[in-house]
Parts: structure tokens; C-alpha cells; sequence
């Protein structure tokens, strides 16, 4: 229950989705994502194509929070794709997960694709 508000849960969500500054942890998840490179480039056997941040969004299309991002090319699987040779997330919804899989299964494969970069670091 969030503190001194009264609202319980629903503060939390509403805190969870609000586009306030990152934390350290979600700033450090962020830039370790870009970093990475685009996850479709990756699990397609193009390893480190140059990847923004796109924030995955709730069933109503709101922002999730900060650390509920996965890293996608631009121009490409973020925006600006031509379609054919890379759907882009936006505006092609529908098209993108036909073709990637969901947003959810793309943060899933970051996830790992992260940690096994970090175990090579020095």
C-alpha cells in the first residue's frame, strides 16, 4: 500500500506508469539497453545495430515505467521502418508482434541478451 495517500494499489500502479525522471536502477537498465543494441536485430543475427529506448505500453496505451523498456532501432524496428524488410513498432502494432513477437516476449530475450553481456564485461 503506497504511503500517506490512501489509495493503496492504485498509487502504485499510477506511480509504476508515471514518466518521472528514471531512478538510478531504471537509468542504469536504460543505458545497459542501449548498449545492447536492437533486440529484433539481435535475435535476427545482427548483434549490436544502434537501439533507442521505447517504453512498452499497458492495454490502454500508457507508459509502464521506466525499467518496462526494450531497446529498437531507428530508423527500423522502432519507427521509420519500410515495412517489408523491418516493421517498425510504430505504426505497424499488429505486424510487429505478428513478425517479433509480443513486447512482453521481446523484454524477456533483453532481459537475457542483458545479463549474458554483462558476464563478458571487464
Amino acid at each position: 500500500m503506497a504511503r500517506g495517500n490512501g489509495r493503496g494499489s492504485d498509487a502504485t500502479k499510477k506511480e509504476e506508469m508515471s514518466t518521472k525522471a528514471p531512478t538510478v536502477a531504471e537509468q542504469a537498465w536504460m543505458d545497459d539497453i542501449v548498449r545492447l543494441g536492437c533486440c529484433v536485430c539481435w535475435l535476427q543475427g545482427h548483434p549490436r545495430t544502434p537501439a533507442c529506448v521505447h517504453h512498452m505500453l499497458t492495454e490502454g496505451g500508457r507508459r509502464r515505467g521506466h525499467k518496462w523498456t526494450i531497446p529498437l532501432c531507428e530508423p527500423g524496428h522502432h519507427k521509420g521502418g519500410d515495412g517489408v524488410k523491418k516493421i517498425s513498432r510504430h505504426p505497424w502494432k499488429g505486424r510487429f508482434e505478428e513478425a517479433y513477437g509480443t513486447e512482453d516476449d521481446l523484454y524477456a530475450a533483453t532481459m537475457v541478451l542483458v545479463a549474458r553481456m554483462k558476464e563478458f564485461e571487464v
